[in-house]
């Protein structure tokens, strides 16, 4: 099934309770599940995991959760936000969560590979993200060198490459999630050519594992 993958970056209050986040966050995990299994089957069905929403953390001054997972189409992704299971979890999140406008930043993105999104083997460690943006006539190329690389590198164990393009808004900028193991192939095949442009990167470490 091909559908979206949701990102979404939240800022998180600096001091911010560790242990409390974590346990608020994998009940999270469990609810959403449920809840999937009841509206949109077809997300869990046959799948090699138990839950679809996966976390990442950034430390440091200014700390923020890096969040994935994989829905049938913007239009679902959003009935679970409307939920009232989703909502009665935003209000335990709510006290973690920067008072900042720009808090958080959620988006979606539509493939642009063939790999299948597996969150649950990127949060096994570390993460790489990058966030190439291009002129809309260089995406086609973009797309073509990521499709190569991938192609070539679906042989390391454990460790898992995707990328997609963001749909809201500038529907240019790629975004590539992939374990460190692929961070020079990227670097090299694709992140060095559209420098240029604008590339983003950022590392993100696992939060519930």
């Amino acid at each position: 099934m091909v559908g979206v993958i949701e990102t979404a970056s939240i800022k998180l209050k600096p001091g911010y309770d560790e242990d409390k986040l974590r346990n608020i966050l994998k009940e999270t995990q469990q609810v959403q599940a449920h809840w999937i299994r009841e509206h949109q089957p077809k997300l869990l069905e046959g799948k090699p995991y138990n839950y679809t929403t996966d976390v990442w953390v950034t430390d440091g001054e200014a700390p923020y959760l890096f969040l994935t997972a994989p829905w049938e189409s913007v239009d679902g992704h959003n009935e679970w936000i409307q939920s009232h299971e989703n909502i009665s979890l935003m209000q335990e999140l709510k006290e973690f969560i920067s008072q900042d406008k720009d808090a958080v930043a959620l988006y979606h993105t539509a493939p642009a590979g063939e790999n299948e999104f597996r969150g649950d083997i990127l949060a096994r460690g570390s993460i790489k993200v990058w966030k190439i943006s291009v002129k809309p006539e260089e995406k086609s190329s973009l797309e073509k060198e990521y499709r190569s690389i991938e192609t070539q590198s679906a042989t390391l164990p454990g460790q898992r490459m995707w990328a997609g393009w963001r749909i809201e808004g500038d529907d240019s900028i790629l975004v590539i999630i992939a374990s460190p193991g692929f961070e020079d192939v990227i670097e090299s095949g694709i992140a060095v050519r559209f420098e240029a442009t604008k590339v983003s990167r950022f590392e993100h470490k696992p939060f519930l594992h």
